[in-house]
Parts: C-alpha cells; structure tokens; sequence
C-alpha cells in the first residue's frame, strides 16, 4: 500500500520474454512486430491483424504487474474505438473477467500514439486489445506499472476482544509471519470477533494476504470459515457496513498458511476489518497481514 502515488516504470516488452497472439494476421506482418520495441511507422514494420467483425490482440507479460498506463502505435487510425483489458484471467482471450483500462477515442486519425491511463492500477498478467471492426494495424505497445507494495502501519489497531493479548494486537503487523501463539493475535471463540487497522490514508484496495496461525486441523479451518475483510470509512457496525473485499473465505482442504482475498472493485476507505463469520464457534488467527493498493485524494 503506497503513501503517495509514485512513478510508474515501464516494461521493456522487447525483452522481458512477453508473448503475444492475435486474431487473423498478414504472413509478413505477424503480431510480435507489436512488441519488438521497434516505434518506426511503417506498412513493413506493424502487425497487420484482420478478424470477421472483431480483431484482437493479447500480450502476456510472462510476470504480474499493477498496470497504470497502455501506450498504442496505430496506423492511420485504425484502432479507433478498440478497447484495452487488463487481467489475470484467460477466458474469452482475455476479455470476460477482466478490467477495462480505457477505450481509444473513436475520432481517432492518422498515426499516432494513443495513451490511456487505468482509472486504478489493474493487476493483470494480460493485455488484450479489440477492435469491433475487421482490421487493426499495431505498430507498437509500450506498458508502464505502478510498484504497489505493503507497508506495515501502526496507525491505529484496534479489535472486539483482545483475549487478554494486550500487546499482540499489533503482531499482525509487525513484519513477522510467525507460526506461534507467540507471533499472533488470535481472538476469543466469538460470533462478533473483528480486528481493524487504520490505514495511513484512504486507499483503493486490491487484494490482502493473510498469513494465520498454521491451520493444520480441520477444528482451526472450520473456526476461520466464513471470515470476511471489509474496506471503508465507517467504524460502526464491525465494519460490515463497508464494503467487502472478495468473497467471504472458504477452507480448502489440507493445512493453510497464507489466503490470499483478491478485492476485484478495489474497495476504498480509511479502514480495513477482517472479521470473524457470526457464528458461536468463529475465531481469527492472524499472525501478519498485507495489504495491497494505491493511495486516494
């Protein structure tokens, strides 16, 4: 989670190992000439895609990163109105379950470069580009990210109970992912248990890592089931009035120790809960917690 917003930094896609496919293309003008860092306008030195009605590109970066801006070689305006999806996500070539960056204008003329900015940093391995129309000629993409990263806050914690742990209320975010009683904060059997955290400032959120006291037994998984992580402004209600990150978690089978709950609509707000599921026998295991997301206005 950054203070501020940094710099973005850009990926050298001409050597980086990105991988790129395409709908239907011309022989001598494939789509890796997209991505070989070659910015020269020209017929024999652009990708030269085709497709009946739609035509599309994907670029695999080959890594994860939090991408910020996606910059677009067009020739002759021929990606007027494409649109740009970034994700982890293959389905539908990329396009299905995945975030939409922007949309090239479409009064779009000439060759030139298009720059559009995500709204928020997407996390995405996959880039892909369409076009509702038969042809799309590429003559360059050049990718810039955001370098998200945790950071420990000692704000402000506060819980529901503390389970006479005065001083393990802050473990979950002292830097140390323990596996002992010791090295966690760890609630009492309660159907109203909740830890928060006060974030240096309000952020869009887009994913959490929870490192648990090892659930190696099927008792400890099932006192877990259910848990929720909420993101908001408001401090009532055990944070369930804000707005949830994910799904609420469910125990895969075997010993868990790390869960990982991805926020798709990057939730913002000065506060994140984990709370437990509202049930008699619920409790939280939290030995460290990272949150990843930028910084808001």
């Amino acid at each position: 989670l950054n203070r501020e917003r940094g710099p973005s930094y850009p990926l050298n896609l001409s050597e980086d190992r990105a991988t790129v496919i395409s709908s239907g293309f011309t022989s001598t003008c494939p789509p890796e000439l997209a991505i070989d860092g070659n910015s020269a306008i020209s017929e024999k030195l652009c990708s030269s895609l085709s497709g009946p009605g739609t035509t599309w590109l994907r670029v695999d970066i080959q890594t994860v990163r939090y991408i910020r801006e996606v910059r677009l070689l067009f020739i002759e305006g021929s990606g007027a109105d494409a649109a740009v999806i970034v994700g982890r996500s293959l389905r539908g070539n990329g396009a299905s379950d995945n975030a939409r960056c922007g949309t090239v204008a479409s009064s779009m003329t000439g060759s030139q470069w298009q720059n559009l900015t995500c709204p928020l940093p997407i996390l995405g391995q996959f880039i892909y580009i369409e076009r509702k129309a038969n042809t799309m000629r590429v003559c360059e993409i050049e990718l810039f990210y955001d370098n998200i990263m945790n950071i420990y806050s000692s704000v402000n914690v506060t819980a529901s109970d503390q389970s006479g742990q005065t001083s393990a209320i802050w473990k979950p975010v002292d830097g140390i992912k323990g596996k002992s009683n010791y090295d966690s904060w760890i609630s009492s059997t309660s159907s109203k248990s909740w830890w928060r955290l006060e974030l240096p400032r309000r952020s869009a959120i887009s994913s959490v890592v929870i490192y648990p006291r090892r659930l190696d037994t099927s008792t400890r998984r099932s006192q877990m089931d259910g848990f929720v992580v909420y993101v908001g402004d408001l401090v009532n209600g055990n944070g369930s009035m804000n707005a949830i990150c994910g799904m609420p978690w469910k125990p895969p089978i075997g010993t868990v120790r790390e869960i990982t709950m991805e926020c798709p609509d990057y939730p913002v707000g000065k506060y994140l809960y984990v709370a437990a599921a509202r049930r008699s026998n619920a409790r939280l295991y939290l030995t460290e917690i990272e949150i990843y997301g930028c910084g808001v206005p």
